[in-house]
Formats: C-alpha cells, structure tokens, sequence
C-alpha cells in the first residue's frame, strides 16, 4: 500500500502493516519474497515477509526480470569492491539466491534501473508472477 510517500506491506484483511518498514518501490509478494528498492542504500533487495532483507547490502545497479519453462527469477547487477560487476539469480518461489563469477571492471557505477517486471492480477485481485509458456518442439 502506498501512503505518506512510500510503499508498506499490509495485511489484506485486517489492514495491519506487516513490518515496520517502508520502500520507495515495492513489488507483490511471490512465494516466498517479494522486490524492494531499498531507500537507504539506494539499492534494489529481495525481501521475506517478516522484512528482512535477502541479499548482502551491494550496489544494485540494474535488475532484469527473467523466467523460464518452470522459474520465476531476477537477476541482480552490482558492483563489487573490485569495481566488476557481479550478478546474483534471486528464485522468488523459493526465496532461494545463486551467484555467478565476476564479469568485467566498470569505471562508473550506474543509476539504479527498473524493467517492467512480470507480474500480473489476477481475477481475485491477487498479483502473481507470469510464467512462460514452454514450447514444444517437434524433432
């Protein structure tokens, strides 16, 4: 719920906040996490729902929606203290995080970057996230 300038997660039913935390971006709850942006690190996070945030407090810098024929996942860039950029896969569904080896020096840390993510409401006035229709192909 968005109110006096930032974002809170509520209770649905009986409209109590969850945690005592607020965001300036926040994404719906999949499974186990939901997305931040954190306004005090000024950095993209995962949370879990008691708020306590998932990833190690980085230089998120981009974030990459990115699903396949059976997971939801985020790809996180940031900067390490080498200054490389480094990716994180965060699953939502399981609230589960895999890294990946160091890619290239970056001189210039970028801006925080929003993609459209890939949720959608459903029917029930729910989000979830979409998933992708595997294709099968003929051999």
């Amino acid at each position: 719920m968005y109110r006096n300038g930032a974002f809170e997660y509520v209770n649905i039913i009986t409209g109590k906040v969850l945690f005592n935390k607020k965001f300036r971006e926040a994404y719906p709850f999949a499974g186990k996490s939901a997305l931040v942006f954190d306004s005090e690190t000024h950095s993209y996070n995962a949370i879990d729902r008691n708020g306590s945030y998932l990833l190690q407090q980085k230089n998120i810098y981009e974030v990459f929606p990115l699903l396949n024929c059976s997971k939801a996942y985020v790809k996180f860039n940031y900067i390490t203290d080498k200054n490389y950029t480094e990716s994180l896969f965060f699953y939502f569904y399981e609230g589960v995080i895999q890294g990946c080896i160091p890619s290239f020096p970056l001189k210039v840390p970028g801006e925080p970057v929003k993609y459209s993510f890939p949720f959608e409401k459903t029917k029930e006035n729910t989000y979830i996230l979409k998933k992708k229709q595997c294709q099968k192909r003929r051999i």
